[in-house]
């Protein structure tokens, strides 16, 4: 099984060219051997023709639509070519398009080199644009003790669309996330350990257009002063594939930033003397013509 991919890149709204080569290397004839075409997700409306190629060898029918013809039959020795057609859509934003193509023995039949049965190949796609995200970050103390709250902003610079994007942050060890606001159109999992949290968005970014913010809270240990900070954004393709960046060192954020601790300090009784509302009080006495008011003093301090 060989399967040869285009000779040249296809842009997409092209079609990429693939050719297959089926060959019974035994000494045996093989009757309905089973033959399974996978494509990429998304990637419709293929088309092959077939050419036989030795004494014997004929083609289960000269041009079909989709996958190739789930069935073979070849004397030992025979040979099909196929050449398969491959529309790449138009918004297509992955770098290939792989084809695979595998062949099984007939049902109750062995294959002495099974190793041989698979074809692979990739065509590449030229992409004339690329997306360029730039992951921000906003920061302030956290609502929490030792905390920091993040608002993590994805922006596309570039000159291409994303399909989607995928935010990925690992707290330093010691430090947990404790609270998650995904944005509009993102979907956040943090781990059992809450050290990791990955989000994913579907949404397509434009260029020079920016997706919603994830808003996240982390806890250091106690009495930590500072937070080390790594995250990274990455475009994806229509597909939920990695896609090439146009400026990959702008989608990460190394820093650290200030750890907040919101507690209470020093307290205690104080009293303040209020002079009589109306003048009829004072009769009462000097003393007992002034009103004596006690309160709990209790001062809220932010450390940073």
């Amino acid at each position: 099984m060989v399967v040869i991919p285009p000779a040249m890149p296809s842009p997409p709204g092209s079609t990429a060219i693939y050719s297959v080569e089926i060959t019974n290397l035994g000494d045996d004839p093989v009757t309905d051997a089973s033959i399974h075409t996978q494509l990429p997700p998304g990637v419709t409306g293929a088309s092959w023709t077939c050419l036989p190629m030795g004494p014997g060898a004929m083609c289960p029918a000269a041009s079909g639509q989709g996958p190739l013809p789930p069935t073979v039959t070849l004397p030992a020795g025979g040979k099909l070519i196929y050449t398969l057609s491959v529309p790449v859509p138009p918004n297509y934003t992955s770098e290939t398009v792989p084809v695979r193509v595998t062949a099984l023995p007939p049902s109750g039949g062995t294959d002495p080199n099974p190793a041989n049965n698979n074809g692979y190949a990739e065509a590449v796609i030229t992409q004339t644009t690329r997306p360029d995200l730039v992951l921000t970050i906003d920061n302030q103390i956290g609502p929490a003790p030792y905390s920091v709250q993040y608002t993590a902003n994805t922006m596309n610079k570039g000159t291409g669309a994303s399909s989607g994007a995928y935010f990925s942050y690992t707290a330093p060890p010691g430090s947990e996330v404790i609270d998650v606001q995904p944005g509009e159109g993102w979907t956040c999992v943090v781990s059992k350990d809450k050290r990791y949290l990955s989000c994913e968005t579907t949404t397509s970014i434009p260029p020079q257009g920016s997706a919603p913010p994830v808003i996240f809270v982390v806890r250091s240990p106690k009495d930590s002063t500072m937070q080390p900070f790594e995250a990274t954004v990455t475009p994806r393709d229509s597909l939920g594939y990695p896609l090439t960046d146009a400026n990959p060192a702008d989608n990460t954020v190394t820093q650290s930033f200030t750890v907040g601790d919101a507690k209470l300090t020093g307290g205690g009784i104080g009293c303040a003397v209020a002079a009589p509302a109306s003048e009829g009080m004072a009769s009462f006495g000097a003393l007992a013509g002034f009103l004596l008011t006690c309160f709990s003093l209790v001062r809220r301090r932010r450390v940073s």
